[in-house]
C-alpha cells in the first residue's frame, strides 16, 4: 500500500504570538493549509485491463479534522477511473477504483491526480500518487516499409506503391494496420497499396505513416528519383517523290519514341487545306492540282508529347489526259448517247485502265472499256465529267456540256 500525504501550513511570523483565542476551523474548503492523503490499494497492478486498484484520499483542515463535503476533480495519465469528480464523505474521505490498462500500454506506471475544487480552492495544486505496472508491455510500433514499382519512374507514369512488408509485433501487419502516404508533391494517399504519377521530373521524398491497432504508429520515408520521358522526333518521306498530279502519292513517317512508350496519333496536313489523322505511320493522297505543296505530319506519344517532319513537294502535270466524245451531240430526252473516252492518253510507259465517268444527273459509271451508254430524262445541258486513271496510278479529268432538249 502506498501512502502520500501533502501538507501547506501557514508559517508565524517572527516575534508573533496568538492570544488565547483559539484559531476557529476553516468554514469553507481551502487549499491553504489543507492537507490532502492518497493511499492505493494494491499499488501494483498487472497490465491486463481489467485489475483494479481501490484509492482512498483523505482531507484534512489545518487542526487535522476531516473536511467534509469536498470536491475532488480526479484525473489518470493511463488505464481508466471508476470516477472523474468525488466528495468527501463525513469522515473526510472518499474513493474510486483504477482499472489497469491493457498490455499494449506503453509506460510502467500510471499518475493519479487528484485536485480541489471549490471557490478557496482556484489556484490549488493537484496531489498525485503513483501506481506500478507488473509485466512487460508488448505494445510495439510498428515496423513500416514500402517498395517503389518503377523504382525510378518517369514523370506522368503510374508508380505502385506497397507497403505488404510492413510488420507489427513480430508479424506482417497487413490490412491490420493502417497506411497514410505523402508524395512529397503536395499530394497524400491511403492504403496499404496505391498508385501514384508525378507530374514534374525531380526527386521526391515519400513518407508512409503506419498506425497499428492499439494506435502506436510509426512513419518512414524513401527518395524516388522521376525522369523526364524523352520527347519523340519523327523524318517524313514520300513515294513516289515527288508524285505527279492525280497520281496517288504514300506519305510514311518513321518516328523515334521513348522506350517504353509509343505512338499513339498522327496528324497529317497535305498543304492542300487538307487533312487525316491515323494511328499508324502511313497516309496516302492524291494532288489533283500542279503546284507546290508543303506535307507536314505530327506525331503524338502515349504521355501527351509531339514532334513534327515537313517535306516540299513541287507537283508537275500527270502526263494522263482525258478526253472523250457524245454522240449523238445534240441528243433528245429518252436518246441513247454514246461516250468514248478511247482519246484519251496515258503517261509514259503505261495505259489507261479505268474510265469513271458522272453524267451530272445524279448517275455515275465505272467502266475498264472506253465507252459506255447513258439515258437522260431531263431537258437541260448536263456536265459530264471522265476521270480516267493509268495503271501507274495517275489520273487525268475532264468535263464537256451535253444539252438535252425534248423529242
Amino acid at each position: 500500500m502506498k501512502i502520500i500525504v501533502a501538507l501547506a501550513a501557514g508559517l508565524l511570523a517572527a516575534g508573533c504570538t496568538l492570544d488565547t483565542v483559539s484559531q476557529p476551523d476553516l468554514a469553507a474548503p481551502s487549499e491553504f493549509g489543507m492537507s490532502i492523503g492518497l493511499t492505493a490499494l494494491p499499488d501494483q497492478v498487472p497490465r491486463d485491463g481489467s485489475s483494479q486498484s481501490v484509492v482512498t484520499v483523505t482531507v484534512r483542515n489545518p487542526t487535522g479534522r476531516p473536511v467534509v463535503g469536498q470536491r475532488l476533480s480526479l484525473t489518470a495519465s493511463v488505464g481508466t477511473l471508476s470516477e472523474t469528480e468525488v466528495v468527501t464523505n463525513s469522515g473526510g474521505q472518499a474513493t474510486f477504483a483504477f482499472v489497469a490498462p491493457s498490455s499494449n500500454a506503453l509506460g510502467n506506471s500510471a499518475t493519479i491526480s487528484v485536485t480541489p475544487i471549490g471557490t478557496d480552492a482556484g489556484n490549488a495544486l493537484p496531489r498525485t500518487i503513483t501506481i506500478a505496472f507488473i509485466g512487460e508491455s508488448n505494445r510495439t510500433r510498428p515496423s513500416p516499409s514500402f517498395t517503389a514499382t518503377p523504382a525510378s519512374p518517369e514523370a506522368n507514369a503510374a508508380v505502385r506503391f506497397d507497403a505488404s512488408a510492413t510488420t507489427d509485433e513480430g508479424a506482417v501487419c497487413l490490412d491490420a494496420c493502417s497506411y497514410s502516404w505523402s508524395f512529397g508533391d503536395g499530394s497524400s494517399g491511403s492504403g496499404r497499396i496505391v498508385t501514384h504519377a508525378f507530374t514534374a521530373a525531380r526527386i521526391y521524398t515519400v513518407t508512409l505513416t503506419v498506425t497499428d491497432a492499439s494506435g502506436a504508429s510509426a512513419s518512414t520515408a524513401s527518395t524516388v528519383t522521376v525522369s523526364a520521358v524523352a520527347a519523340p522526333t519523327i523524318t517524313l518521306a514520300v513515294s513516289p517523290d515527288p508524285p505527279l498530279a492525280g497520281q496517288q502519292a504514300t506519305f510514311t513517317a518513321t518516328p523515334s519514341i521513348a522506350s517504353g512508350h509509343s505512338a499513339v496519333r498522327y496528324v497529317w496536313d497535305f498543304g492542300d487545306a487538307t487533312t487525316q489523322t491515323t494511328t499508324g505511320p502511313t497516309a496516302t493522297k492524291t494532288y489533283s492540282k500542279v503546284g507546290t505543296y508543303v506535307a507536314t505530319v505530327t506525331v503524338t506519344d502515349d504521355v501527351g508529347q509531339s514532334a513534327s517532319a515537313s517535306k516540299q513537294l513541287a507537283i508537275t502535270g500527270s502526263g494522263v489526259t482525258a478526253s472523250f466524245t457524245v454522240s449523238p451531240t445534240g441528243p433528245k430526252t429518252g436518246d441513247v448517247v454514246q461516250f468514248n473516252g478511247a482519246s484519251s492518253t496515258a503517261s509514259a510507259g503505261a495505259t489507261i485502265s479505268k474510265w469513271a465517268w458522272d453524267f451530272g444527273d445524279g448517275e455515275t459509271s465505272d467502266e475498264t472499256d472506253a465507252t459506255t451508254t447513258h439515258k437522260f430524262t431531263a431537258v437541260r445541258t448536263f456536265v459530264v465529267r471522265l476521270t480516267v486513271t493509268d495503271t501507274e496510278g495517275r489520273t487525268g479529268t475532264t468535263t464537256k456540256e451535253v444539252a438535252v432538249t425534248a423529242p
